[in-house]
Protein backbone atom coordinates (compact mmCIF):
# COMPACT_ATOMS: atom_id res chain seq x y z
CA UNK A 1 0.00 0.00 0.00
CA UNK A 2 1.21 3.85 -1.02
CA UNK A 3 2.36 5.89 1.85
CA UNK A 4 -0.30 8.39 0.69
CA UNK A 5 -3.21 5.89 1.18
CA UNK A 6 -1.52 5.44 4.61
CA UNK A 7 -1.68 8.89 5.59
CA UNK A 8 -5.63 9.13 4.43
CA UNK A 9 -5.70 6.00 6.56
CA UNK A 10 -4.86 7.67 9.25
CA UNK A 11 -5.81 10.60 9.71
CA UNK A 12 -9.22 9.31 8.55
CA UNK A 13 -9.02 6.72 11.65
CA UNK A 14 -7.30 9.01 14.14
CA UNK A 15 -9.92 10.26 16.59
CA UNK A 16 -9.05 13.11 18.42
CA UNK A 17 -9.80 12.93 22.69
CA UNK A 18 -11.40 15.47 24.54
CA UNK A 19 -8.28 17.66 25.67
CA UNK A 20 -6.98 17.66 21.70
CA UNK A 21 -10.74 19.30 21.23
CA UNK A 22 -9.87 21.94 23.66
CA UNK A 23 -6.57 21.95 22.39
CA UNK A 24 -8.85 22.56 19.20
CA UNK A 25 -11.21 25.35 20.33
CA UNK A 26 -8.25 27.13 22.70
CA UNK A 27 -6.33 27.22 19.25
CA UNK A 28 -9.03 28.68 17.05
CA UNK A 29 -9.95 31.58 19.97
CA UNK A 30 -6.81 32.45 19.89
CA UNK A 31 -6.64 32.15 15.97
CA UNK A 32 -9.66 34.55 15.80
CA UNK A 33 -8.40 36.51 18.51
CA UNK A 34 -5.61 37.85 15.69
CA UNK A 35 -7.77 37.21 12.43
CA UNK A 36 -10.57 39.64 13.39
CA UNK A 37 -8.58 43.07 14.33
CA UNK A 38 -6.64 42.63 10.38
CA UNK A 39 -9.60 41.08 8.73
CA UNK A 40 -11.65 44.36 10.12
CA UNK A 41 -8.51 46.40 9.04
CA UNK A 42 -7.78 45.08 5.61
CA UNK A 43 -11.84 45.24 4.89
CA UNK A 44 -12.57 41.93 4.39
CA UNK A 45 -14.62 41.69 7.25
CA UNK A 46 -18.28 43.17 7.21
CA UNK A 47 -20.74 41.65 9.28
CA UNK A 48 -24.02 40.68 7.57
CA UNK A 49 -26.26 39.47 10.46
CA UNK A 50 -29.03 39.09 8.83
CA UNK A 51 -31.85 36.57 9.24
CA UNK A 52 -31.22 33.46 6.81
CA UNK A 53 -33.47 30.27 6.33
CA UNK A 54 -32.30 27.16 8.35
CA UNK A 55 -31.39 25.14 5.20
CA UNK A 56 -29.56 27.76 3.30
CA UNK A 57 -27.26 27.90 6.54
CA UNK A 58 -27.24 24.17 6.62
CA UNK A 59 -26.49 23.86 3.29
CA UNK A 60 -23.54 26.36 3.07
CA UNK A 61 -22.42 24.91 6.37
CA UNK A 62 -22.24 21.68 4.64
CA UNK A 63 -20.49 22.68 1.38
CA UNK A 64 -17.92 24.63 3.54
CA UNK A 65 -17.15 21.43 4.87
CA UNK A 66 -16.49 19.65 2.17
CA UNK A 67 -14.75 22.37 0.01
CA UNK A 68 -12.55 23.75 0.64
CA UNK A 69 -12.31 22.38 4.23
CA UNK A 70 -12.10 18.84 4.42
CA UNK A 71 -10.48 18.65 0.87
CA UNK A 72 -7.88 21.39 1.50
CA UNK A 73 -6.75 19.76 4.71
CA UNK A 74 -6.21 16.57 2.82
CA UNK A 75 -4.62 17.72 -0.10
CA UNK A 76 -2.37 20.32 1.98
CA UNK A 77 -1.72 18.40 5.48
CA UNK A 78 -2.85 15.05 5.25
CA UNK A 79 -0.69 13.76 1.98
CA UNK A 80 2.07 16.46 1.74
CA UNK A 81 2.97 16.56 5.44
CA UNK A 82 4.20 12.97 7.17
CA UNK A 83 1.59 11.46 9.34
CA UNK A 84 3.23 11.54 13.43
CA UNK A 85 3.31 7.96 13.36
CA UNK A 86 5.37 8.04 10.32
CA UNK A 87 9.24 7.23 11.38
CA UNK A 88 10.37 10.60 9.86
CA UNK A 89 13.40 12.60 10.83
CA UNK A 90 12.29 15.99 12.27
CA UNK A 91 14.10 17.70 9.65
CA UNK A 92 11.84 15.71 7.06
CA UNK A 93 8.79 16.68 8.84
CA UNK A 94 9.91 20.36 8.76
CA UNK A 95 10.55 20.60 5.03
CA UNK A 96 7.12 19.03 4.38
CA UNK A 97 5.47 21.10 6.38
CA UNK A 98 6.93 24.45 4.99
CA UNK A 99 6.39 23.12 1.38
CA UNK A 100 2.66 22.20 2.59
CA UNK A 101 2.18 25.63 3.86
CA UNK A 102 3.87 27.55 0.80
CA UNK A 103 1.81 25.60 -1.75
CA UNK A 104 -1.35 25.98 0.60
CA UNK A 105 -0.88 30.08 0.67
CA UNK A 106 0.45 29.91 -3.39
CA UNK A 107 -2.71 28.04 -4.27
CA UNK A 108 -5.21 30.72 -3.54
CA UNK A 109 -3.71 33.57 -5.73
CA UNK A 110 -3.11 30.88 -8.61
CA UNK A 111 -6.33 29.72 -8.06
CA UNK A 112 -7.77 33.39 -8.28
CA UNK A 113 -6.00 34.30 -11.71
CA UNK A 114 -7.17 30.90 -13.38
CA UNK A 115 -9.91 28.97 -11.84
CA UNK A 116 -11.75 31.44 -9.99
CA UNK A 117 -10.97 34.73 -11.40
CA UNK A 118 -13.74 35.64 -9.30
CA UNK A 119 -11.71 35.56 -6.45
CA UNK A 120 -9.22 38.26 -7.47
CA UNK A 121 -8.21 40.90 -5.90
CA UNK A 122 -8.91 39.32 -2.84
CA UNK A 123 -7.14 36.58 -2.79
CA UNK A 124 -4.09 38.22 -3.81
CA UNK A 125 -4.72 40.33 -1.17
CA UNK A 126 -1.35 40.85 1.27
CA UNK A 127 -4.12 40.35 4.38
CA UNK A 128 -5.77 37.71 2.84
CA UNK A 129 -2.84 35.96 2.19
CA UNK A 130 -1.68 36.61 5.78
CA UNK A 131 -4.83 35.22 7.34
CA UNK A 132 -4.42 32.45 5.29
CA UNK A 133 -0.75 31.67 6.38
CA UNK A 134 -1.93 32.21 9.61
CA UNK A 135 -5.00 29.41 9.16
CA UNK A 136 -2.69 27.49 7.80
CA UNK A 137 -0.42 27.61 10.04
CA UNK A 138 -3.15 26.89 12.56
CA UNK A 139 -4.51 23.69 10.68
CA UNK A 140 -1.01 22.12 10.22
CA UNK A 141 -0.39 22.41 14.39
CA UNK A 142 -3.84 20.85 14.62
CA UNK A 143 -3.19 17.63 12.40
CA UNK A 144 0.87 17.58 13.37
CA UNK A 145 -0.92 17.46 17.03
CA UNK A 146 -3.54 15.39 16.67
CA UNK A 147 -2.84 12.93 13.51
CA UNK A 148 -6.26 13.17 12.42
CA UNK A 149 -8.06 15.34 9.85
CA UNK A 150 -11.15 15.93 11.67
CA UNK A 151 -9.94 19.03 13.70
CA UNK A 152 -8.30 21.08 10.97
CA UNK A 153 -11.31 20.34 8.27
CA UNK A 154 -13.75 21.38 11.49
CA UNK A 155 -11.98 24.46 11.67
CA UNK A 156 -11.23 25.65 8.37
CA UNK A 157 -14.98 24.89 7.80
CA UNK A 158 -16.00 26.91 10.25
CA UNK A 159 -13.90 29.75 9.46
CA UNK A 160 -14.87 29.58 6.08
CA UNK A 161 -18.60 29.29 6.73
CA UNK A 162 -18.10 32.46 8.95
CA UNK A 163 -16.66 34.67 7.11
CA UNK A 164 -18.82 33.84 3.93
CA UNK A 165 -22.48 33.49 5.71
CA UNK A 166 -21.51 36.41 8.51
CA UNK A 167 -18.81 38.31 7.96
CA UNK A 168 -19.38 39.34 4.30
CA UNK A 169 -17.14 36.79 2.76
CA UNK A 170 -20.00 36.65 -0.20
CA UNK A 171 -19.98 40.52 -0.76
CA UNK A 172 -16.13 40.63 -0.93
CA UNK A 173 -15.89 37.93 -3.50
CA UNK A 174 -18.64 39.73 -5.27
CA UNK A 175 -21.61 37.79 -4.96
CA UNK A 176 -25.09 39.21 -4.07
CA UNK A 177 -26.04 37.87 -0.74
CA UNK A 178 -29.66 37.73 -0.31
CA UNK A 179 -32.29 36.01 2.04
CA UNK A 180 -32.19 32.77 -0.31
CA UNK A 181 -28.69 32.38 -0.73
CA UNK A 182 -25.46 32.31 1.48
CA UNK A 183 -23.11 30.17 -0.27
CA UNK A 184 -21.46 31.14 -3.74
CA UNK A 185 -22.72 29.12 -6.50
Amino acid sequence: MSILWLRIIEAFSTLPTGGEWWWTVGSSILFGAIALPLGFWGKLLRPTWQRRPAATVISALLTSMIAPALLEELAYRVLLIPHPTEPVSPAVRWVWIVTSLVVYIAAHPLNALTLYRRAYPTFCSPIFLLLTALLGILCTGLYWGTGSIYPPAVVHGLVVFTWLTYFGGNLVLGYEVDAGRSHPE
